[in-house]
């Protein structure tokens, strides 16, 4: 399958810094898109699957945008999800979602909005400040028999993990 979003490639994967950044503001505006226009009471309105408000998927994206920001900032990956160590090791996906849901559910959708625009700018700013060569370069995750290249981390939770809200967004704001 060929997707596309204002014309750029979805299969085709960044290699440097300026095609990342590309990629990642043109999943972002996709997904801001879809919101446009909505109130207040339509970005809490429950979802259709797992009841995620479309508030919701924006405070999940900024959580792991926070991950993403301690990984490239040099700290541990828990204290951008601001768990301890612990938790972090031992939830699953589903058990660390489930938390920071929790965490995020009785905030108010302006609020939530204007902390992930926050949290995306940040993610910008530290983007601009790597070259193509910290891209490439291997970090250790919290399984130390894992490494990965910090480009691969910072597109499963930017445009990669844009991209799959994006469409989880699109079917509460078709249901509301």
């Amino acid at each position: 399958m060929n997707t596309t979003i204002s014309g750029s490639n979805l299969d085709q994967e960044p290699r440097t810094k300026a095609e990342l950044l590309e990629r990642v503001r043109r999943s972002r505006v996709a997904l801001e898109d879809e919101i446009r226009g909505l109130t207040s009471g339509q970005l809490s309105t429950p979802g259709p699957e797992a009841g995620w408000a479309i508030k919701d998927h924006f405070a999940h994206l900024a959580e792991w945008e926070g991950m993403l920001m301690a990984i490239l900032h040099g700290r541990p990956g828990y204290e951008g999800l601001r768990v301890g160590p612990a938790t972090y090791q031992s939830a699953d996906i589903d058990t660390m979602n489930a938390i920071l849901f929790e965490r995020n559910r009785a905030r108010p959708a302006d609020e939530v909005l204007a902390i992930a625009r926050r949290s995306f700018e940040q993610v910008l700013e530290t983007l601009e400040d790597l070259d193509d060569q910290d891209l490439a370069e291997p970090y250790t995750p919290s399984d130390p028999d894992e490494t990965r290249r910090k480009i691969d981390e910072i597109a499963d939770n930017t445009y990669r993990h844009y991209e799959k809200h994006r469409a989880e967004v699109r079917k509460t704001k078709d249901q509301i």
